[in-house]
Parts: C-alpha cells; structure tokens; sequence
C-alpha cells in the first residue's frame, strides 16, 4: 500500500473514531508541537484539541486534497494553531491596556466598554507590529502633529517620499490587523 492509499485509509479511520487512527494523528501533532512546549505551557492541550477539531472540519469538507502527506498536513495544521494562539496570548498581555481601560466612562455602556477595550487592544498590536520606521513616523505625525512637509525638511527627504513611505506603513498595518483578526478567530470558542 502506497502513502496516498495509506493515508486515505487513515483519514477515513481517524473520521470514524477509531482509536489507532486517532493516536497516529495525535502523534503527528505531537511531533510538530514540541518547539512551541515552553512557550504555551498550560495552552498546548487546548492546541492539541483545536487542531483535532480543526482536522475534523477539514477532513469532512474534503479540502485535504493529499497533494502532501497527512503526516506533513496535520503539522502545518498544529504549527498555524500554536503561531495563533503565541499571537493571541502576547495580544492579551498587552499591559498598557490594563490601568486606563479597566472601567467604563461615565455613562458608558459596559459592553461599549469592552468593544472599545478590544479594539484598542488591536490598535495597540499593530503598532507594536509595525516595524521601528513606522513607529516612528507614526509618532512625528500622530503625537508631534508634524505635517508631510515639517517631517520632509527635518529629514531632509522629499514629501513625497515621507507620504508613500506612511502609505506603506498604513497597507504594512492594515495587513496586521487582517492577521491579528484572523487568530483572534482562532480561540477555542471561535473554532469551525
């Protein structure tokens, strides 16, 4: 029996619940978890969890289409989980957030609270996300209030030049943020 008959044969077992496919699987995400051990400690049997789920899901909609070898799928499938979840752990211990946004304004909603709180606490990644040069352009127009042109001169650079490299900055963010949602959606209450 060749590997695609093989892992055909496991798929199909893993979906049925038998208990040898099952452990075959979770060895596999075993093997591709062991360099993220240290850093999710207590997180990793809800990863091990969600990539089973993850699996499932994939598995049922036929969209493994054995163009790799399970073995290589399931991995990939443990290693994009685990980024996901380093990612939306490093989001929620942002600790600037903590201290001004722990109570909501007078008269404000406390579930507008908690989506502004959310949001800032996208905003506040993506920042950090964006690279030392955007930061720091981010900061002469934003806290400074220079303008295109008082950057320009202060750098001695074109105007132009200082717009596309903010235009570059804001695509550079919005991408982020586009990530940063995508593994937000990765908790395990926001599985497929």
């Amino acid at each position: 029996m060749g590997r695609l008959d093989s892992d055909r044969q496991l798929v199909a077992q893993y979906l049925n619940g038998d208990r040898a496919a099952t452990t075959e699987v979770e060895k596999y995400v075993e093997l591709a978890l062991i360099p993220f051990r240290s850093r999710l400690g207590s997180q990793l049997l809800d990863i091990r969890q969600d990539v089973h789920i993850s699996l499932i899901g994939i598995l049922r909609n036929n969209e493994f289409r054995f163009e790799s070898s399970l073995r290589h799928f399931v991995g990939r499938v443990a290693v994009h989980r685990a980024l996901g979840m380093i990612e939306f752990l490093r989001v929620r211990q942002s600790e600037e957030l903590n201290d001004e946004l722990d109570q909501p304004a007078a008269g404000e909603n406390p579930e507008e609270s908690l989506m502004n709180r959310e949001r800032w606490a996208q905003v506040v990644t993506v920042i950090r996300m964006a690279s030392k040069e955007c930061r720091r352009l981010w900061r002469l127009v934003l806290r400074e209030g220079l303008s295109y042109a008082e950057i320009a001169q202060q750098e001695g650079k074109a105007e132009d030049t200082i717009k596309w490299r903010l235009f570059t900055c804001r695509e550079q963010a919005r991408k982020n943020l586009e990530r940063l949602q995508k593994y937000a959606n990765l908790r395990p209450g926001n599985l497929p």
